[in-house]
């Protein structure tokens, strides 16, 4: 059995390698026998065998690649594997020979034998127990062979136990050989396999390996992997607890492992110090290379290195400098963001100034603070639509992989909750996308005349994403490069950021000039915040020399000062000035201390700008390199190794596979080898970089850099570059491979190929728009039509007619998304004068009356939809009767559809695509009659009812049918008989998941309550809609639900919410048409109108009044013309109102207008009468009479309009009220005032509240009752200072024109003012000395006492005027008899009684006494009098008093200590009494154990027994917080401490010690802890 497996695996040997050469007189194929299988794994076999040449064994080892390991790997690993065979190293693995399969899907590599154990199997035997020094024995010949590879650019990618062999450990010298250097380059990257990976594959990974934001991979990386092997040998342990992929992940990125000499004690410092270092998540913090790691190594050890044994790694690069500001900036906008304040901070700067540094370094810490992380650059807009947005689903999907299935649970529930099946439609740009979704409900089509889809799902992934991650950070690069796409979806994301926990941090140039027209709203966003970048400060570009020259920063600084000056501290500047001192010497040695030559810098020719140092960097490069590099630009900003070898025609698909002595490079021409060595030059030189986000990719490190190499080539020579490129592509496509379309179709539309770009262009339109990405889409289209219209197209058999209308009619639908609709239009009417099939005739007619009708042009909107409906056999009735005809004959057909029930036909069948255009059809016409008004809405929506039941069946056209159904029977008064349609579309579940069917229920929902005069229920509605056409993105439905949101807005007061919604509204990118209707109908306006911002509601009103009149939309020019009437009321133009209002009121009779509004035209026009005839000039008595009739008649038909449609009827009422008092009947007015303010409290209106308020105010005051009149006009201020609306006092007229105000109105407006002089005092005392003082002086009083009652009702002084030492008797007892009946007193004495009264005091000849009571039972009595007046007071006089005093108890109540009801002051110092304290404890304790339930204050209060404000204030003196914050301190004290010892999920630990969220938890940790919960558990050691 094993003789006849070794026969199969050597045949397929000889198949594999069909060497052609003899090396001794052996055939190559022969030279090698096979022995048994040492190791096998799914990608490699490992076999021993024996070379017949040398005759020796040799270990046979067989790699199998596969189609998606980039060609660029697989060369450098046989270019490494073949240095190595002639570098050998004595602790490294010998090799002996490198061979590929022809096709180069399979590498066979002979090694030596590996004498020995690997220090696994030495664990396994319980052998790893070894002294210290034995350790570092192991680890000075590690890093020896390092020193040997990385001094030959190789780094070894897979330093592990089981690849070190050990023979000998107390020798460091040669006991100790390491296998499988560079096989990491054959391996796929974790996240592009499919599958999560063992748990094995990432334990000795560094962090980098893993997606940090940019953080390159370098030599470095074996060093973080020596440092964990030399911890598992120092301590015996593992320094990171997990149990799955993404746990280990984080402890490779987040958690600080414990110091080695906690596990060992025999470790000194100095050992605790490399390893920890090794161990860093930084590479920059880590050594800066392998040699400077064994001269550490061998200090610890006591030896003397061999000479040439210090090597400086290639990749050290420099630490990150400076920009604190900033990243504290970043920091707390971060911070912010996990407490549900989500944001975009734009890092704006100069070129070469470091936002990319800066954003990669801020990335880079909230990946090891916890944060999931996702990075994308923006490249070459216009080359594939949603670029960056698919870079981060990628990123998203390789993180993914790392997940438990638990934890892959949780984030597809989130996604299904937030997103539901419109999650699915991502998966059309990111196929490996799908395992994320997880089973998702059926995606429906949501509405096929949107671009918002793709907007709208991204949307809702990544806010899934961040609630399900606790947290998200998505880091884009070059935002001034995205695609429109790319930022009309990030414009969609800003609407619901401020409330998610998801931050965006971008880079963009300062350069306004460099910034597309769709970025420019985007940074002048309310949610986006700049974060300017200048350059490095002196001190900040002396470290950085420092760092980059390896030097000590005091030897460095007159260096740093000079490139400071010359680069202005930018750093990309800085960098190639510090190039020119490195490598000119300019810095030299003098003894022991460097020396700086100024004057040779600044004699040299050196670069002070950006510009200039990316010319002076290319001009250092070799003609090859800057060849290579010429191609490399023609590919992009980034580019593909791969793809470029076969460009340049360096690698041929199918290559010679012979074989060679080691010399050669088997497979692979000298020109392979060259143009990689030119890219790894390049590298070194600062021009190109590592894509770190793909594998196999470089980019150029500046765009300048590429823009300069791109420039020089000539436009003919770019040209066949572009067509070389596109060429190779196409090739890779037929060969089976995937390939990007959009490059295809770019590089051949540079090129100028014209058959070929068309050939590209058509399937790259239609993936853009399968995408929605609809610009991009119309871009390669128009590329498509100017070729078809040059004649550059000429494929056989081909209908170039029928190619150019299609093309034609894709443009025009996606100009229609776009909101171009005056070019979709025109394009339209274009393809209809060459239309021949009916049918096709009908659909062009149907998407022009679509763009017709968002354009604005309904007449002749509808003028095409009757056209496209006679073609598919449809008739609309033109005449009054014919239409009500037609309402009867559908009303009959709409019953009898309904006794039956609804079928669901196929979609395909040519019936309902037929029916389907018709109902469609009809759905639009139905919206251009909401605009124009007329019973024909009525017959269009039973006619849809009738088609949806009939032939469609119950869909989503059968919901929308019923809510047209509802909306007719509304606009014709009857909303109750539609009731029953809007159930429906709840209850019956036409299109279930479908939002819009949603959407428009609750918007119907919403119209219905409003029409019942219900507006907060209404309100509801409205929200709801409002809530999903925001997810939706369709600005266009949107405004349905917002129009009415701020009328109902306005109803209840809330005009901070209308304006909210307005300025919502106003962000959003719309077409002109969508700015007319939503300007147009006004509603924000009668915000602006009520708080007497005239100017900006007129601006508002006009700004498209003549769009309104040229368009002849009556609904919308009623609404306009009756707010333009209100205006002029408020302005006090009249005779304006009065036009305007007639102008509504004739559409008003001519229309059909909802009666909701059409009635409030008469309630304005009989208030306009009303105003003009107190305005009008004195006339004669006749024509005055005249004029009162005609108010009167106007104001009666307001009233009883209204009765029904209530929101304007408290406006009727009290116009009512008006025009009684303006005839005398004062009585009848108060009544009708009264009433008003019954109605307005009713519907809870409190702005038409505050305006009744007042005018009763004024009527009470022209009865005297000046109390009520006083509560009153109280109350009105205070609703008109809730609603931020100054009182005008114009407002409340209800007097005849001419009559000047009484006296007694005269005392009222006194005390009026007084009342507000009470409210601003401070202090008590003053309150009641201003209030007697007042009341003196109103009622011409002498003399005068104000007593308060104290707790038991005994009467006390407050204040007392002109009386001295004690108060007379007589006084007393008079204000105890008034205080005992709670009435008053007036006498009046005659002058003939005694001079003087008993004691010699004045006796009063007039005496008022009244008692007045204020707010909770408080007491007062005021008495006063004169000693010289007789008969001075009267009973108005007594109510003055009575309303004043009662006032003041109000004043003094309000300051904490009213009268009758006087609190003692809070003590500041704890209750004293025992039994309290112990109460408080009893409740500390009670916390503290029982902390994981449910507590509020009122379950404390009740285990304690105490009133709860009591007990919380109490519990605040004692404890120094609220009981509630002391359990929220108690909770994450505990959670800290489970985080610190243990290995549960932090949301488990959160839900475990009582917090409901995550969100919460994680907002209350950070607040308390000062840091997250993830940091707190890398913190403690323990993942």
């Amino acid at each position: 059995m094993a003789q006849g497996r070794l026969r199969t695996l050597a045949m397929n040997a000889r198949e594999f390698f069909p060497f052609r050469t003899r090396a001794g007189g052996i055939p190559a194929d022969e030279r090698y026998e096979y022995g048994e299988s040492t190791a096998e794994g799914g990608w490699y076999e490992c076999v021993s065998g024996f070379d017949r040449l040398r005759k020796e064994p040799v270990c046979i080892k067989t790699f199998r690649c596969g189609e998606g390991l980039p060609l660029e790997a697989r060369l450098r690993f046989l270019m490494e594997m073949n240095a190595l065979a002639g570098s050998p190293h004595v602790s490294l693995e010998r090799v002996i020979e490198v061979s590929e399969k022809g096709d180069g899907t399979v590498i066979r590599l002979i090694t030596g034998p590996l004498a020995g154990v690997s220090l696994v199997e030495m664990r396994a035997g319980g052998g790893l127990t070894l002294p210290v020094g034995a350790v570092i024995d192991i680890g000075l010949a590690v890093c020896g062979a390092l020193c040997h590879l990385h001094g030959n650019g190789m780094p070894h990618g897979d330093i592990r136990p089981d690849n070190i062999f050990a023979t000998d450990p107390a020798r460091h010298d040669a006991g100790v050989v390491l296998g499988g250097a560079g096989l990491w380059r054959l391996r796929q990257p974790y996240g592009r396999r499919g599958d999560a990976p063992a748990v094995s594959e990432l334990l000795y990974l560094a962090p980098e390996c893993f997606p940090v934001p940019g953080v390159p991979v370098d030599e470095r990386a074996d060093l973080y992997s020596l440092g964990l092997v030399l911890y598992v040998l120092f301590t015996g342990t593992y320094p990171y607890r997990s149990t799955t992929p993404w746990e280990l992940m984080h402890g490779h990125l987040a958690v600080c492992p414990e110091p080695p000499s906690s596990f060992n004690a025999a470790l000194d410092t100095a050992t605790d110090k490399l390893v920890l270092a090794l161990l860093e998540k930084d590479p920059t913090h880590r050594p800066a290379s392998s040699g400077e790691t064994l001269s550490i190594l061998a200090g610890l050890k006591g030896i003397e290195l061999p000479k040439g044994a210090r090597v400086v790694s290639r990749g050290t690069g420099v630490a990150f400098v400076g920009r604190s500001a900033e990243l504290e900036r970043l920091e707390r906008a971060l911070a912010g963001t996990a407490a549900g304040r989500g944001c975009v901070c734009v890092i704006s700067g100069t070129p070469g100034v470091g936002k990319t540094r800066l954003l990669n370094e801020f990335g880079a810490r909230a990946a090891r603070d916890g944060w999931c992380v996702l990075t994308a650059e923006c490249r070459e807009s216009g080359r594939t639509p949603f670029g960056p947005i698919i870079d981060f689903l990628v990123s998203y999907e390789r993180r993914f992989a790392l997940y438990r299935r638990d934890d892959r649970e949780r984030v597809r529930g989130h996604i299904a909750r937030i997103c539901g099946s419109e999650a699915r439609s991502l998966v059309g740009h990111v196929p490996g996308f799908a395992p994320v979704l997880g089973e998702l409900p059926e995606r429906r089509t949501v509405r096929p005349d949107i671009d918002s889809e793709a907007r709208r799902s991204i949307t809702c992934v990544f806010h899934a994403l961040a609630e399900a991650e606790g947290g998200l950070l998505l880091c884009v690069d070059n935002l001034h490069r995205a695609d429109v796409d790319t930022l009309s979806a990030l414009r969609e994301m800003l609407r619901l950021i401020g409330n998610s926990a998801l931050m965006i941090a971008a880079t963009t140039r300062s350069d306004a000039g460099e910034w597309p027209g769709e970025l420019r709203p985007i940074l002048s966003h309310a949610k986006v915040s700049l974060v300017e970048l200048g350059g490095l400060d002196p001190v900040d570009m002396t470290e950085f020399v420092a760092l980059a020259l390896a030097a000590p920063h005091s030897e460095v600084e007159e260096a740093g000062r000079a490139v400071f000056e010359r680069s202005g501290g930018n750093p990309l500047v800085a960098g190639e000035l510090v190039a020119r001192i490195r490598d000119t010497g300019i810095l030299g040695k003098d003894g022991d201390s460097l020396v700086f030559d100024r004057r040779r810098f600044q004699a040299m020719e050196l670069p002070g700008s950006v510009a200039e140092a990316v010319a002076s960097r290319v001009a250092r490069l070799s003609s090859g390199e800057r060849s290579v590099l010429d191609w490399a630009s023609v590919m992009g900003r980034e580019f593909d190794v791969t793809l470029l070898l076969r460009v340049m025609g360096s690698v041929k698909s199918g290559a010679d596979a012979g074989y060679g002595p080691a010399t050669r490079l088997p497979g692979l021409n000298r020109a392979a080898l060259d143009v990689l060595g030119r890219i790894d030059r390049a590298m070194d030189a600062g021009v190109l970089e590592r894509d770190l986000e793909a594998t196999g990719r470089v980019r150029f490190s500046h765009d300048r850099i590429r823009e300069i190499l791109y420039g020089d080539i000539s436009p003919q020579l770019r040209r066949r570059m572009h067509r070389t490129v596109a060429l190779t592509i196409e090739e890779e496509r037929w060969r089976g491979r995937v390939v990007n379309v959009f490059d295809l179709a770019h590089h051949f539309a540079v090129a100028g190929d014209r058959a070929k770009s068309f050939l590209y262009c058509l399937p790259a339109a239609d993936m853009a728009r399968s995408r929605a990405a609809h610009r991009e889409a119309e871009r390669y289209l128009s590329i498509c039509l100017r070729i078809l219209e040059e004649g550059g197209c000429a494929m056989r058999g081909t209908d170039l007619a029928r190619l150019f209308r299609e093309c034609s009619v894709k443009r025009a639908g996606s100009l229609l998304f776009l909101g171009r609709n005056d070019e979709a239009a025109e394009l339209f009417r274009g393809l209809l004068e060459t239309a021949t099939e009916p049918e096709d005739a009908a659909f062009l007619h149907r998407q022009l009356m679509q763009a017709l009708y968002r354009s604005g042009e309904l007449d002749e909107a509808r003028e095409h939809a009757e056209t496209g409906l006679g073609l598919l056999g449809e008739r609309l009735p033109r005449t009054g009767p014919a239409v009500a005809a037609g309402i009867v004959r559908e009303l009959a057909r709409f019953l009898a559809g309904l006794a039956l029930p609804a079928r669901r036909p196929e979609a395909s069948s040519s019936e309902y695509t037929k029916y389907d255009l018709i109902f469609w059809y009809f759905h639009w016409h139905g919206w251009i009659n909401v605009c124009y008004g007329g019973i024909r809405l009525t017959y269009i929506a039973l006619r849809m009812a009738v088609i949806a039941l009939k032939h469609l069946g119950r869909s989503r056209q059968l919901a929308e049918s019923y809510s047209f159904v509802f909306m007719a029977f509304a606009f014709l008064g009857f909303p109750e008989m539609g009731r029953g349609y809007i159930r429906k579309t709840h209850t019956e579940d036409f299109a279930p998941g479908d939002l819009y069917v949603r959407a428009h229920h609750e918007f119907q929902r919403g119209f219905y309550f409003l029409l019942r005069g219900e507006p907060r229920a209404a309100r509801e509605g409205f929200a709801g809609s409002l809530d999903i056409f925001r997810r939706l993105g369709d600005r266009w439905e949107f405004l349905k639900p917002l129009n009415q949101s701020c009328f109902v807005d306005f109803l209840l007061g809330e005009f901070d919410s209308c304006e909210r919604l307005y300025r919502e509204a106003l962000n959003w990118e719309g077409t002109a048409f969508e700015d007319v209707m939503l300007h147009g109908w006004g509603f924000t306006a009668l915000v602006f109108i009520a708080r007497g911002e005239y100017e900006k509601a007129e601006e508002m009103l006009f700004r498209h009044y003549h769009d309104l009149v040229e368009k002849n939309l009556s609904f919308p020019l009623f609404l306009n013309a009756m707010w333009r009437g209100w205006l002029g009321l408020e302005k006090g133009d009249s005779a304006a109102a009065l036009e305007l209002l007639r102008f509504a009121l004739s559409l008003e009779r001519t229309r059909v207008i909802p009666p909701m509004f059409g009635h409030g035209v008469h309630v304005f026009l009989a208030e306009a009468a009303l105003v003009r005839l107190a305005d009008a000039a004195p006339r004669d008595e006749g024509e005055i009479k005249g004029l009162l009739r005609e108010c009167g008649g106007l104001c009666r038909a307001a009233v009883r309009r209204s009765r029904r449609w209530r929101y304007f009827h408290g406006r009727a009422l009290r116009t009512m009220a008006r025009y009684l008092a303006r005839t005398g009947d004062t009585r009848g007015a108060l009544r009708y005032c009264r009433k008003a303010e019954e109605t307005d409290r009713a519907l809870n209106r409190p702005y038409e509240l505050a305006l009744t308020l007042a005018e009763l105010s004024a009527l009470l005051v022209r009865t005297n009752r000046f109390a009520e009149a006083l509560e009153k006009s109280v109350e009105a201020d205070a609703l008109f200072k809730r609603l931020g609306v100054r009182r005008n006092e114009d407002r409340a007229r209800p007097v005849n024109p001419g009559e000047s105000p009484g006296a007694s109105q005269e005392r009222y407006r006194a005390l009026a003012g007084i009342v507000h002089e009470l409210s601003d005092l401070d202090d008590e005392g003053e309150v009641y000395r201003m209030t007697l003082d007042r009341s003196m002086r109103l009622v011409g009083a002498q003399r005068g006492a104000l007593f308060t009652a104290d707790e038991t009702g005994e009467l006390c002084p407050a204040a007392l005027v002109n009386i001295e030492g004690k108060v007379p008797d007589s006084m007393t007892a008079a204000m105890a008899r008034v205080h005992t009946e709670n009435g008053s007193l007036i006498a009046t004495y005659p002058a003939c009684q005694a001079a003087e009264g008993p004691g010699g005091e004045p006796a009063p000849l007039s005496v008022l006494c009244v008692a007045a009571t204020g707010a909770r039972g408080a007491h007062a009595v005021c008495y006063l009098d004169n000693c010289m007046v007789s008969r001075a007071f009267s009973e108005s006089d007594a109510e003055i008093v009575r309303t004043l005093v009662a006032q003041s108890l109000l004043a003094a109540r309000a300051l904490g200590r009213g009268a009758g009801q006087r609190e003692p002051a809070r003590s500041e110092e704890p209750d004293k009494n025992p039994a309290a304290g112990e109460k408080i404890d009893s409740v500390r304790r009670y916390i503290e154990a029982h902390y994981t339930n449910y507590m509020s204050r009122e379950t404390l209060a009740t285990v304690s027994g105490l009133n709860p404000d009591y007990l919380c204030r109490q519990f605040k003196l004692r404890a120094g917080k609220t009981p509630m914050e002391y359990l929220c301190e108690v909770r994450v004290r505990e959670a800290a401490r489970r985080l610190a010892h243990g290995d549960a999920r932090v949301i488990d630990v959160a839900l475990d010690v009582g917090f409901e969220s995550l969100r919460t938890f994680n907002r209350e940790f950070r607040r308390i802890m000062g840091h997250s919960p993830r940091r707190h558990r890398g913190m403690a050691g323990v993942e």
